[in-house]
């Protein structure tokens, strides 16, 4: 396991705030999760517009190959797939050079938005459920794990683990979408970019910012 990755994320929402501001994060968290294509060309449209001033180029490029983070249950031929959709469109917007879906469960594990406090896998869990597959077409190159939502980051963390093993000459970060802030009442504004860490502390996770 690797003890830590860099990570980048340009939105935010609220679980549970009330204000305007709140609310309406947790609708566009909604137009994602459901696939709703204009939302999400929307917002890659001012990623790209604000991509130098977010310092978001470090995790993304046209140089970056993005690697799909697989869901919690195996794969299905035919489903959605979030993490691969939002690839899909960083690369048509010229922030990826390509898609490579070589991530991939062995094992379902149980979906972390529906397990109580420390019941959700840990980072740990992530690694041993995942497999990485057609190694031969990345060598040392940048390589970023593109997921829709992070929350304390264990997929994220599990997956550069399992990817960094394998291609140990590459430079592997990853990317969400959107991030949960599950800890403040409430959120100013949506549109804000990060770059961080996401750290194995003990068994868990745990994110900065």
């Amino acid at each position: 396991m690797l003890s830590e990755v860099r990570f980048g994320s340009y939105l935010v929402y609220s679980p549970r705030g009330t204000s305007a501001i709140s609310v309406k994060s947790r609708r566009w968290r909604d137009a994602i999760k459901s696939g709703v294509d204009e939302a999400l060309r929307t917002v890659v449209h001012y990623l790209v517009r604000d991509l130098k001033s977010t310092g978001l180029s470090v995790v993304l490029g046209s140089d970056v190959t993005l690697v799909p983070a697989p869901g919690s249950s195996l794969l299905v031929e035919g489903a959605f797939w979030g993490p691969r959709w939002i690839a899909s469109e960083l690369v048509r917007a010229g922030l990826g050079k390509q898609v490579f879906p070589c991530l991939s469960r062995t094992t379902a594990v149980p979906k972390s938005a529906f397990q109580p406090p420390g019941g959700r896998p840990t980072a740990r869990h992530h690694y041993d459920t995942m497999r990485v597959e057609e190694l031969a077409l990345l060598g040392g190159e940048r390589i970023t794990i593109v997921d829709d939502f992070v929350t304390k980051g264990s997929t994220l963390l599990g997956a550069a683990s399992r990817l960094g093993e394998a291609c140990p000459t590459a430079q592997v970060s990853a990317f969400a979408l959107i991030r949960t802030m599950g800890l403040q009442p409430e959120v100013e504004r949506m549109v804000e970019p990060c770059v961080g860490t996401i750290r194995l502390v003990g068994q868990e996770a745990s994110r900065d910012p």
